[in-house]
């Protein structure tokens, strides 16, 4: 005899009755195959029917909520990463505008320089050699080059 009942709130709560043996939609879901085959022995075709459909629903059911578990935690890592790398970006833009803010104030002292040097060129010209009391601007002693290290720029 093959009887099935429903909970209407909670469908793995469907209990079956075959023969002397009650089952529920989540035992029958949760059996190996040969289980499940050996109670298919020597049952109504009906019932056997019925009873692979339970199955089939049930094991579908099962592999839509591990999906939507394994959906769930792939968008939460991605949210995750997606947050890690707008902190980065926003950290490199940073970075690179106090470059640029740095560059700019450089560029400016530079400039500056540049022309404060035109400036005292233009008021002292070098083409004349001879200094005040015809001493020569162009020192007569070899003086050896001051050494230019790159590890002070």
């Amino acid at each position: 005899m093959y009887c099935a009942e429903s909970s209407e709130s909670d469908p793995s709560l469907t209990t079956v009755q075959v023969g002397d043996f009650q089952f529920t939609e989540e035992r029958i879901v949760e059996m190996d195959k040969q289980q499940f085959n050996d109670i298919l022995q020597g049952i109504p075709e009906i019932q056997s029917i019925l009873l692979r459909d339970m199955r089939r629903r049930g094991l579908t059911r099962k592999a839509v909520q591990k999906c939507r578990q394994r959906q769930n935690i792939r968008m939460h890592e991605l949210d995750q990463r997606k947050r890690y790398l707008q902190n980065q970006l926003t950290e490199a833009i940073r970075v690179q505008e106090r470059k640029a803010t740095e560059y700019e104030l450089v560029r400016a002292r530079y400039e500056h320089v540049q022309r404060l040097v035109v400036e005292y060129l233009q008021e002292n010209p070098l083409a004349t050699t001879q200094g005040p009391a015809g001493s020569s601007l162009i020192p007569t002693t070899t003086t050896a080059p001051i050494p230019i290290t790159t590890s002070s720029y």
